[in-house]
C-alpha cells in the first residue's frame, strides 16, 4: 500500500496568491509615484521658450548675420531676406553664397539659396525680417537688420561694411 504524502507548509515552493497580490500592488504604487515625480520634474524645468531664451537666440542670430556681413564682398538686402557673397570658406577657391530668409512657419533659415535642403534653422517665431542698406554714392556703407520675434518684439543690428559697389 502506498502512502500519500502531503507536503508540510515548509516544504512547499513558490508564493501564495495573497503574497503575489501584495507585491503587485506595492509595485504599481511605486511605479505610479515614480511617474508622477518625472512629470512634476519635467514641468519644473523651463521649456526654453521664455523671454530670456528668445532674446539670447535673437542676439546670437543677429551676431551671426553681422559676422557674415562683415566679410561679405557683395550684399543684396531685400524685403524677404538677405543675400551676400563671402570669401571662400570651404577651400575650393570659390566665393560662397549665403542667404538668410524666413521660411514657412515663421522660421529664419541660413543656407546657400532659399531652396537649400541643407539650410539650418536659426530662429523660430520670426514674424518680421527687414534689411535695409545705407548707400552713399552707390556704395553700401552699412546694412541694418531688424528681426521681429513672437513673444519678444523687435531686435535690430546695424553693421558697417567695407566700401563696395551696391549689389
Amino acid at each position: 500500500m502506498s502512502r500519500i504524502h502531503h507536503p508540510t507548509r515548509r516544504a512547499r515552493h513558490g508564493f501564495t496568491l495573497i503574497e503575489l497580490l501584495v507585491a503587485m500592488t506595492a509595485s504599481t504604487v511605486l511605479i505610479g509615484a515614480m511617474g508622477s515625480l518625472i512629470v512634476l520634474t519635467s514641468t519644473a524645468i523651463p521649456a526654453g521658450d521664455d523671454r530670456g531664451s528668445l532674446a539670447a537666440g535673437a542676439s546670437h542670430t543677429l551676431q551671426r548675420i553681422a559676422d557674415d556681413l562683415s566679410f561679405a564682398t557683395s550684399v543684396t538686402p531685400g524685403s524677404g531676406g538677405l543675400a551676400m557673397i563671402v570669401p571662400d570658406r570651404t577651400g575650393d577657391s570659390k566665393p560662397e553664397s549665403v542667404v538668410y530668409w524666413v521660411a514657412s512657419g515663421r522660421v529664419l533659415k541660413r543656407g546657400t539659396s532659399t531652396d537649400d535642403a541643407r539650410a539650418i534653422t536659426l530662429l523660430t517665431g520670426v514674424t518680421g525680417f527687414v534689411t535695409e542698406r545705407d548707400l552713399v554714392g552707390g556704395v553700401i556703407r552699412a546694412v541694418r537688420v531688424e528681426l521681429t520675434v513672437s513673444g519678444l518684439g523687435t531686435v535690430e543690428t546695424s553693421v558697417e561694411t567695407i566700401a563696395r559697389p551696391a549689389g
